[in-house]
C-alpha cells in the first residue's frame, strides 16, 4: 500500500513507467521477471519498440504469467507525456550502455529529469557518471543488474512514496529548473 498519496491525480495502483526507445539494456526484462513477486505493481512501457523486441517482452510477459501487470502505450504526442508519467509512481532511467552517447545520460537524458519534475523516484544504471550528476539523493536508486536488489528497491518505493516523490520534486525545483539556473546560463554564455 501507498502510504498516505497526497497526489490524488496518480494510479491507484503502484505504477512503474519507462517512457522512451524500448530495447535491450534498460532492464525490462528484470523488472517483468520480478513483476509476479509484485501484485500490486503495474509496469507501462511508453515509446517505440522494434517488433522483434517486443514480440520477446510480450513472451517474457506470458511466461511469467504478469499480462495484467503490463501496459505497452507506445507513441503518443510529446504533449500528453507529462499526464501520463505525472500518475506514476517510479520512473526508469536505467541504461546500461558503453558507447559515447551513453557517458552523457546523466546530464542528457530528458526522461530523468522530467521523472523528477513529476514527483518520481527513479532507478538509474549503476555506474561513475550517472553517480557524479546526480547523487545519492534519496529518490534515486542504483541498479546493479540483480533482479532481487530490483524487487527490493521497488518495494522501498512503495512503501517510502510521499516522502521520496516529494524529495524528488523539491530536488527537480531547487537544482533543475530553468528560474534556478538561467542567470548562471547567461554569465556563462556573456562571460
Amino acid at each position: 500500500q501507498i502510504n498516505n498519496l497526497n497526489q490524488t491525480n496518480r494510479f491507484e495502483k503502484f505504477t512503474i513507467i519507462f517512457q522512451g526507445a524500448i530495447g535491450e539494456g534498460h532492464g525490462i526484462e528484470d523488472i517483468i521477471s520480478i513483476l509476479k513477486n509484485l501484485k500490486e505493481v503495474n509496469f507501462i512501457l511508453k515509446g517505440p519498440v522494434r517488433e522483434a523486441y517486443r514480440n520477446k517482452i510480450d513472451n517474457l510477459i506470458k511466461e511469467y504469467q504478469v499480462v495484467s501487470q503490463v501496459e505497452w502505450v507506445g507513441i503518443t504526442p510529446y504533449s500528453e507525456l507529462i499526464s501520463l508519467t505525472s500518475k506514476c509512481h517510479l520512473g526508469i532511467g536505467i541504461h546500461q550502455g558503453k558507447d559515447e552517447v551513453s557517458k552523457t545520460l546523466g546530464t542528457a537524458s530528458n526522461k530523468i529529469y522530467e521523472y523528477l519534475a513529476c514527483g518520481l523516484p527513479i532507478i538509474l544504471f549503476d555506474n561513475h557518471q550517472f553517480r557524479k550528476n546526480l547523487g545519492e539523493a534519496p529518490h534515486v536508486f542504483y541498479y546493479d543488474g540483480n533482479a532481487i536488489q530490483l524487487q527490493n528497491i521497488i518495494q522501498d518505493c512503495i512503501r517510502n512514496f510521499d516522502v521520496i516523490s516529494q524529495s524528488a520534486k523539491k530536488e527537480f525545483n531547487d537544482k533543475y529548473t530553468f528560474e534556478t539556473n538561467f542567470n548562471t546560463a547567461i554569465n556563462t554564455i556573456y562571460a
